[in-house]
């Protein structure tokens, strides 16, 4: 839904009727960067909160990849069970 004014660009509204700030003109699709760094994430959390149960991996990612790591619970950290990284 667009907001006409005279002499003003046109305002993007939701459905709702908030309206939807844009800075700028959107940056190309680009596959984010740091993946040869995945297998060292993983071990720094297994040596430092424990071992990985499973991780659930984010098929298509635009600017982040984020990946869940699912660890068993610690004494130390009784209320953690995953860890996301992005």
């Amino acid at each position: 839904m667009t907001i006409e004014e005279p002499g003003k660009p046109a305002k993007v509204v939701s459905l709702s009727g908030a309206i939807i700030h844009r800075h700028g003109d959107p940056t190309p699709w680009s596959a984010p960067q740091g993946e040869e760094f995945i297998q060292q994430i993983s071990a720094h959390i297994e040596k430092h909160l424990g071992a990985v149960e499973t991780v659930f991996h984010e098929i298509l990612s635009d600017t982040v990849h984020i990946d869940v790591h699912i660890i068993n619970r610690l004494s130390r950290f009784p209320t953690s069970d995953s860890l996301r990284l992005a």
